[in-house]
């Protein structure tokens, strides 16, 4: 049953709207972002771009829920005042968003895990183990990828890497 529901949930998030690429400017993605974050979580986050007036082709809504699991992921394995640092950075044909985090890590045991459906490091209550998997289906989605690297002790970086597309024709720029 659970299957089921995640495949239906896949479907409607590939099949959406919100999945169609267009014009998005990184800064005003950015703001968006914060805009989403608690403020506590807002002070903590560092953010580096490519350069001013940057903008990339992907689906909007999507690109901007898997950046939400991943900072949410973050914030969660820091402590209370942890600093997390999210970077976009463009080479070789595609843009790559790095988040960082300096919280526990996670095993080399658990790493093969983290984008399977309900699985979770977290205490019970804390999470339901589909932030990494939803990440990693929208980076599907885009034709894109979804890893993790990890230090236990040391921190987590989760790395979202899509391919840089030309802008569809007859779509407005997204501001935000």
């Amino acid at each position: 049953r659970c299957k089921k529901i995640i495949d239906h949930m896949g479907g409607k998030m590939i099949e959406s709207k919100d999945s169609l690429p267009d014009t998005v400017d990184l800064s005003a993605l950015i703001e968006a972002l914060h805009a989403q974050l608690p403020l506590e979580q807002h002070k903590r986050l560092s953010v580096s771009l490519p350069r001013d007036g940057q903008s990339i082709v992907a689906p909007r809504e999507m690109l901007l829920s898997a950046l939400k699991e991943m900072l949410k992921n973050a914030f969660d394995a820091s402590d209370s005042s942890g600093s997390v640092h999210l970077e976009i950075c463009e080479k070789n044909k595609a843009t790559f968003f790095y988040v960082e985090d300096k919280g526990h890590g996670i095993s080399d045991a658990d790493l093969p895990h983290v984008v399977e459906p309900f699985f979770t490091t977290k205490d019970p209550g804390k999470g339901m183990g589909l932030g990494c998997f939803i990440v990693d289906l929208c980076a599907r989605s885009m034709e894109g990828e979804f890893s993790i690297s990890a230090l236990p002790g040391k921190g987590t970086t989760a790395l979202l890497k899509i391919p840089n597309r030309t802008a569809p024709r007859g779509r407005k720029q997204h501001a935000g």
